[in-house]
């Protein structure tokens, strides 16, 4: 027990928690800061206040790898050994009653098919839930009020601690969470000083609970350039009400037209995907009213793509890129 202990406070100190939960009942005291190698911020107790309510209840820290190594071996000493004895047994069965023992042996493999097919639902099961970092400190506080929660997350956006409001694609979002909520969740997340990772504080919330999940998880912030070279590497294609409203948009200049705008033009989409370059387009044959004859007169053939505009030749089919 002495060994359990002294284990526990040093992986408390690598973390900078003090606990102090031996002959206090449930006493627990808070830390200084939240901390996890060499990334630190303010915790949430320090945004408490004793008139308005709310006190950290429990700390779960990560368990010493040392420990469960430990704890592994004799697990399985203990289970060798009982392995042995059950062998033992089953042979001085078997020579007794060879009859008992092969209904013995296939209701043994029916039930360890049923076993096997349980462990693998479990496993399926585990794989569908959130990944949890299993070097996350947790901290549970009750009755936390809402004017203290934001008061902290004030605290974490601050430029002094360099946090943001992130999603669950860890795209950076521009407004705090709404704490008045009888429930929710909200992460707040800033680069580690470990490269290739995020410093995470993940808030969530119920009227008599709350959790604060500090971890650094691998990987960065949303990047909206790749996805932007994703969403553009020809894969994606526009509408023909897109087309055109994207067309109606445009001064008539653009396109090599006459006039002050688009609106003076009848915009008739013709069905089809082109390719153009590797990008998939949509035809657009642009009329013109001649107020005179009453008729509309064909202008011009256009191939339009995300963010770009061929003119196109009717008579050779080749194509000119024009924005």
């Amino acid at each position: 027990m002495n060994t359990m202990t002294s284990r526990w406070m040093k992986a408390a100190l690598a973390a900078g928690l003090c606990l102090l939960l031996t002959g206090c009942g449930d006493k627990v005291e808070p830390p200084e800061a939240y901390v996890i190698g060499e990334n630190s911020t303010v915790p949430l107790d320090q945004f408490l206040d004793e008139e308005e309510g709310g006190k950290l209840t429990a700390i779960d820290a990560p368990e010493s790898e040392e420990e469960n190594e430990d704890g592994d071996a004799e697990k399985k000493d203990d289970e060798k050994d009982k392995d042995k004895e059950d062998k033992d047994e089953k042979d001085s069965k078997d020579k007794k009653d060879d009859k008992n023992d092969k209904e013995k042996e296939d209701d043994k493999d029916n039930k360890n098919k049923d076993d096997k097919e349980a462990d693998e639902e479990d496993s399926e099961s585990a794989d569908g839930e959130a990944d949890v970092d299993p070097n996350a400190y947790t901290y549970t506080y009750k009755e936390v009020p809402a004017a203290a929660l934001d008061r902290y997350a004030a605290a974490l956006v601050d430029e002094a601690e360099g946090f943001t409001v992130i999603d669950e694609e860890r795209v950076p979002q521009t407004d705090l969470p709404d704490f008045e909520e009888t429930e929710g969740s909200a992460v707040f997340a800033r680069e580690a000083a470990e490269e290739g990772s995020l410093f995470q504080i993940a808030v969530s919330w119920t009227e008599k609970e709350c959790s604060v999940v500090v971890s650094c998880p691998e990987g960065g912030f949303y990047d909206e350039s790749e996805s932007s070279e994703s969403e553009n590497d020809g894969t994606q294609i526009m509408t023909l009400l897109e087309v055109v409203d994207y067309v109606r948009s445009l001064h008539p200049s653009a396109l090599g037209l006459e006039g002050e705008s688009m609106s003076e033009y009848e915009l008739v989409p013709v069905q089809g995907s082109p390719l153009v370059d590797g990008e998939v387009c949509r035809h657009l044959n642009v009329y013109q009213l001649d107020p005179v004859a009453g008729t509309n007169n064909f202008v011009g053939a256009y191939l339009v793509g995300i963010g770009k505009v061929y003119s196109l030749n009717p008579v050779d089919h080749t194509v000119e890129k024009i924005l």
